[in-house]
């Protein structure tokens, strides 16, 4: 009997360290990620008199993780080639952080890590100087097959009507 209880007990102890092993394990999104133009996805067909265009989705992201704050830096090109950045300090858990995209243009941002730890979900509202809400954002940030490409699917909301993204991007 004394021995049932204790591999009972042994039992249970490794089912819980297992679990919270698999729950501690969550993707590494670190590192640099180069825009992947053949397999990003636009959805124009809601589109009225504003198009998406593949200018709409930073050609780089980087990426760094340290002491719990995601540090994301996205790099974009516009039409007559001028390079912009911006980067933005998240903390998982859901609270708000404020970046300064440009002027006139501010993005509240929160990060938080699915029930399983296996995607990143950024919810983002963005306003102008005044709090003036301009567009909506959900990212759903995922690795493709072997983790050397990011996929982020993103739902868009602007003049009432949602668009979705699918950017990808390989692992520099």
């Amino acid at each position: 009997m004394k021995n049932v209880k204790k591999n009972a007990l042994l039992t249970a102890t490794l089912m819980i360290l297992s679990i919270m092993g698999l729950k501690a394990q969550q993707p590494d999104f670190s590192g640099t990620w180069v825009r992947n133009d053949k397999a990003c996805q636009l959805d124009t067909s809601n589109t009225t008199h504003i198009a998406l265009s593949i200018n709409s989705i930073p050609v780089k992201i980087v990426i760094k993780y340290a002491g719990n704050t995601f540090t994301i830096t996205r790099i974009s090109v516009h039409g007559n080639g001028d390079s912009v950045s911006y980067a933005e300090n998240l903390k998982p858990g859901g609270t708000k952080s404020k970046t300064v995209i440009k002027p006139n243009f501010n993005k509240n941002a929160a990060l938080q890590w699915s029930a399983d730890h296996h995607l990143l979900l950024i919810n983002s509202d963005y306003t102008d100087d005044h709090g003036n809400p301009v567009q909506k954002a959900t990212e759903t940030w995922s690795f493709l097959s072997d983790g050397m490409q990011l996929q982020i699917k993103t739902v868009l909301t602007f003049d009432g009507q949602e668009h979705i993204l699918i950017e990808v991007f390989d692992k520099e």
